[in-house]
């Protein structure tokens, strides 16, 4: 009976022992793991900032803004003609007609944003300008 005693003491003392080692290292671990989250916050802030700096100097809001009335106006252009048609007699289904709206208007969209970022991009690869 006095051995598992004698062994559960060792283990104390074993233990009492390693016990500051161990804290040690589970506080340095906590240190380094919140150095390196400050370092990927850093890193993170900075790429966020500069893609923010980037998109306001290349005036992509208003670019987008612009294309996206441009694609309004020819969708409302559409439905207003079909309104006509069909006033007229002509049954054309509305879902069809929406459905050629919506991918007119996204292709509208998309080459009005390439279009205007061409432009940019020529704009400031002329040597002219300078």
């Amino acid at each position: 009976m006095a051995d598992w005693k004698t062994y559960v003491k060792a283990a104390q003392n074993t233990a009492k022992k390693q016990a500051p080692g161990a804290k040690r290292a589970v506080q340095d671990s906590a240190e380094r793991a919140r150095r390196s989250a400050n370092a990927y916050a850093t890193v993170a802030g900075r790429t966020a900032q500069r893609a923010g700096d980037r998109a306001k100097s290349e005036g992509l809001g208003g670019k987008i803004a612009r294309a996206f009335r441009d694609a309004l106006l020819i969708g409302g252009s559409l439905l207003a003609i079909w309104g006509v048609l069909y006033a007229a007699g002509l049954p054309i289904p509305f879902t069809a007609v929406i459905v050629a709206v919506l991918i007119i208007v996204l292709i509208a969209f998309a080459s009005s944003l390439y279009a205007n970022v061409r432009r940019q991009r020529e704009r400031a690869a002329d040597p002219r300008d300078r």
